[in-house]
């Protein structure tokens, strides 16, 4: 009977408490297409990580996919992506977005620029969703408009699809470490 009450006290105990957790995104790249991370840099409360085609720097880049996690952001999604499209648009005044999906967790938006002082024209697919630990966005970039037109559909639904996994043991991953960020 104590063991019983024993067992009963611990288990109650470790359900009450809170585990760390590791979040990861995970993003399937086009095959053929070999992607690299650039630059990478966590705080205590966001993380953020860059990603281009093998060769590119993250100064010098045709396409690329940006990571920003805010943990224990508040607000909505939208209301973050909006945050990100003024501050945008503050930069560069001929971007203009469309608002493409919107929910309570998850909102994406796309826009494309024109040439502005010097910053080169350019189109986006940006994504902001709620992940385990707080809100999560994702910027496909893309310089080059024609092919970003080209692959639209492909990359919209590879932004879209892009899952947050949260594990509670860090060794629980995807094995390929060049598909997904822990943040």
């Amino acid at each position: 009977m104590k063991k019983l009450l024993l067992f009963s006290i611990i288990s109650l105990l470790l359900s009450c408490t809170q585990a760390p957790g590791y979040e990861t995104v995970i993003i399937k790249y086009p095959d053929g297409e070999l992607w690299e991370p650039v630059y990478y840099r966590q705080t205590i409360n966001e993380g953020i990580a860059q990603y281009v085609i093998k060769g590119d720097t993250s100064k010098n880049w045709g396409k690329t996919v940006i990571i920003h996690s805010y943990n224990d952001y508040i607000n909505s999604p939208k209301m973050l992506l909006e945050s990100v499209m003024a501050l945008n648009r503050r930069q560069n005044p001929t971007s203009n977005y469309k608002l493409i999906k919107d929910t309570t967790n998850d909102a994406i938006a796309i826009r494309c620029t024109n040439y502005y002082k010097n910053l080169v024209p350019q189109c986006e697919i940006l994504r902001a969703a709620k992940g385990h630990k707080g809100v999560i966005t994702i910027h496909y970039i893309n310089k080059n408009i024609t092919e970003y037109r080209n692959s639209y559909e492909d990359w919209y639904e590879r932004i879209k699809k892009a899952v947050f996994y949260e594990s509670y043991f860090r060794n629980n991953r995807i094995l390929n470490k060049a598909f997904y960020l822990e943040i």
